[in-house]
C-alpha cells in the first residue's frame, strides 16, 4: 500500500465525517423527540418491538448487498465491462428477492410474536400491526444497498451517507407535529417515507453519474450468482447477529412496562452508528481495489493502522461515557414524559453498552476484512455461536441487574465475537498486529489511567447535573479534563516507553499463539 493510497482513504474518511456527524445528530434528535413526546409505555414498547424485525431486514439487506456487491462491481469495472447491464441485472434480482424475503420474514414474525412477547394483548396486537406496516422496508433497504454499491465503486460515498438523514429528519418532524395526536403511527409514517426518499435520491444520483438504470425482468446471470454467493452468507451472518438486539428487546419485554424502550434509548446513545456509516463502505471499496492490485500485503498495513487508531481513540470515549452516563441521559432525554426512574435505568443500560464499544468497533473492522477476502462463511459461523452465547448470558445477568444486565451480556458477547474473528484472520492470512503493540498498550493504558483519576477528581467538586444546563457544564468540564490530561500524558510518554531488545517479539509471538 502506497502512502498516496493511504492519504486518499484518510481524505475520504475526513470528507465523510461531517456528514456522518450530521446524520447521527439528527438521528439522536429523533430519539430525544421520541422520549420527550411519547415517554416510555406499553405503546412505545410495541413500536420498538414491532420496528425490530423490519429494521433488521432493512439494515442487513442494505449493508450486506452493498458491501457484497462492491468486490464484484469493482472487478467488472476493472475489466471494462458494461456497468449499466450488470447494475440493472443486480437491481432486478434484488427487488424480487427482497420482496419475497420481506414477506416471509413478516409472516414468521407475526406468527411467532405470541410465543416470545409477554402476555399483554395490547402489546402483542400493536407490535404485530407495526411489523406489517413497516414490511416494505425490506425492498427499500435492498434497493438502497445496490445503489450505494454502484456509487461506492465510482468512489462516490457522500450521497449514500447524506440520504440517511431523511428517516430521522422525518421522525423529528412527524413526532413533534402528530405524535401527541396519533402516537407511534407518526413514527411509522416517517420510517416509510424517509426510506423511500433515500432510495429516490440515490436512484437519481446513479443516473446522474452516467448509469442509465431501468426496471428489467430478473435474469440469472453469472454476475448476479457471484454477488448472491458472496452476499448470502453475509446476509445470514448479519441477520443472526441482528437477532441479538431482538432477543434483548424480547427478554426486556418480560420485565416491567417501559423496559424495552429504556433498553433502546440507552443503546441509541452509543456512537456505533457513526463509526459504521463512516467506515464500512469506503473501507470495503478501498480494500477491494487494493486486493485486486496487491493482494493481502496491500491490506495488511492499513489493518494495522486501523487497530492502532482504535486502541488510541476508543478507550477514552468509553471512560468519559461511563463517568458521565447520568449527564448523557439528562442531556438527551430530560423532561417531558421521561421520568426520573426511566432516566436512572437508561443510564445503567448506557454504561453497560459502553463496555462493549471497543469490541463493536473492532468487529466492524474485521468483518470488512472477511468481506474483502471473500470469506463470508466465517462471520456466518461465528454469528450463530454468538447468538447462543448472548441468550445464555441474558438468562444469567437479567435476574441480577435487570435491563442493564441484558446490555452487559451484549457487550460481553461482542468481546468474544471479536476474539474469534481475530483468531481466524491470523490463522488464514498471518500476522496483522502492529509492530509496537506492547509499547503502545503500556503508553495508552498509563495515560488513560492518569486522565481518569484527574477526571474523577474534578467530578467530585461539580454539582449533580440535574438540569440540562448543569449536565452540560459537568460534561464539558469532565470530558475536557479527561481528554487534555490523556493527550498530555501521551505526549510526555512518547519515546519513553520502549521495549527491551528481544522481549517484544517473544511477547508478540506468545500473544498470537494464544489468539
Amino acid at each position: 500500500m502506497t502512502a498516496t493510497a493511504e492519504t486518499k482513504l484518510t481524505r475520504v474518511f475526513a470528507g465523510l465525517l461531517p456528514l456522518n456527524i450530521g446524520v447521527q445528530a439528527v438521528s439522536f434528535a429523533a430519539w430525544v423527540a421520541f422520549a420527550h413526546v411519547l415517554g416510555t409505555s406499553t405503546a412505545t414498547d410495541a413500536y420498538v418491538l414491532g420496528l425490530s424485525v423490519p429494521t433488521l431486514v432493512y439494515g442487513l439487506l442494505l449493508t450486506a448487498i452493498r458491501v457484497g456487491a462492491i468486490p464484484g462491481l469493482t472487478e467488472k469495472a476493472a475489466k471494462g465491462e458494461a456497468e449499466a447491464r450488470v447494475a440493472n441485472e443486480l437491481m432486478a434480482a434484488t427487488l424480487v428477492a427482497s420482496a419475497v424475503l420481506g414477506l416471509l420474514i413478516t409472516i414468521v414474525a407475526v406468527a411467532a410474536a405470541p410465543l416470545v412477547l409477554r402476555s399483554d394483548p395490547r402489546l402483542l396486537s400493536d407490535a404485530r400491526l407495526i411489523m406489517v406496516e413497516l414490511s416494505p422496508l425490506a425492498v427499500l433497504g435492498a434497493s438502497a444497498g445496490v445503489l450505494g454499491a454502484i456509487l461506492a465503486v465510482r468512489k462516490s460515498f457522500a450521497p449514500v451517507v447524506a440520504v440517511m438523514v431523511f428517516d430521522p429528519l422525518f421522525r423529528v418532524c412527524f413526532v413533534l407535529t402528530w405524535g401527541p395526536s396519533i402516537g407511534v403511527q407518526a413514527l411509522v409514517l416517517a420510517n416509510l417515507l424517509g426510506s423511500a426518499a433515500a432510495v429516490a435520491v440515490l436512484w437519481a444520483m446513479v443516473r446522474r453519474a452516467g448509469v442509465p438504470l431501468k426496471l428489467i425482468r430478473p435474469v440469472r446471470s453469472a454476475f448476479v450468482r457471484s454477488v448472491v454467493g458472496l452476499s448470502a452468507p453475509l446476509v445470514i451472518a448479519a441477520s443472526v447477529l441482528e437477532v441479538n438486539p431482538i432477543i434483548d428487546r424480547t427478554m426486556a419485554g418480560g420485565l416491567k412496562a417501559g423496559s424495552v424502550t429504556r433498553l433502546e434509548l440507552g443503546m441509541r446513545l452509543l456512537p456505533t452508528g457513526l463509526f459504521s456509516a463512516l467506515v464500512l463502505a469506503p473501507l470495503t471499496a478501498t480494500w477491494a481495489a487494493r486486493k485486486t492490485q496487491g493482494g493481502w500485503p496491500a491490506i495488511q498495513e492499513s489493518l494495522r493502522k486501523a487497530l492502532t487508531l482504535v486502541a488510541l481513540v476508543v478507550p477514552p470515549i468509553v471512560v468519559i461515557g461511563i463517568i458521565l452516563r447520568d449527564q448523557a441521559v439528562t442531556l438527551a432525554y430530560h423532561g417531558g414524559a421521561f421520568s426520573p426512574q426511566a432516566a436512572a435505568q437508561t443510564s445503567s443500560v448506557f454504561a453497560m453498552f459502553l463496555v462493549g464499544l471497543p469490541a463493536i468497533v473492532l468487529s466492524i473492522t474485521f468483518t470488512t476484512l472477511f468481506i474483502v477476502q471473500r470469506e463470508t462463511l466465517v462471520p456466518m459461523k461465528i454469528a450463530f455461536a454468538n447468538v447462543v452465547l448472548n441468550v445464555g448470558l441474558n438468562f444469567a445477568f437479567r435476574p441480577l441487574f435487570g435491563v442493564a444486565g441484558i446490555a452487559l451480556s451484549t457487550s460481553l458477547t461482542f468481546g468474544i465475537l471479536v476474539v474469534a474473528q481475530a483468531t481466524v484472520a491470523r490463522r488464514r492470512w498471518g500476522s496483522f498486529l502492529p509492530p509496537s503493540l506492547l509499547a503502545s498498550l503500556i503508553r495508552i493504558g498509563g495515560s488513560l489511567a492518569i486522565a481518569t483519576v484527574a477526571a474523577l477528581a474534578v467530578r467530585q467538586f461539580l454539582p449533580s447535573g440535574a438540569s440540562r444546563l448543569d449536565a452540560l457544564g459537568v460534561a464539558a468540564a469532565v470530558a475536557g479534563v479527561e481528554l487534555l490530561v490523556y493527550a498530555a500524558a501521551l505526549l510526555v510518554t512518547h519515546g519513553r516507553v520502549t521495549r527491551t531488545p528481544g522481549s517484544f517479539p517473544q511477547f508478540r509471538s506468545r500473544l498470537e499463539t494464544r489468539a
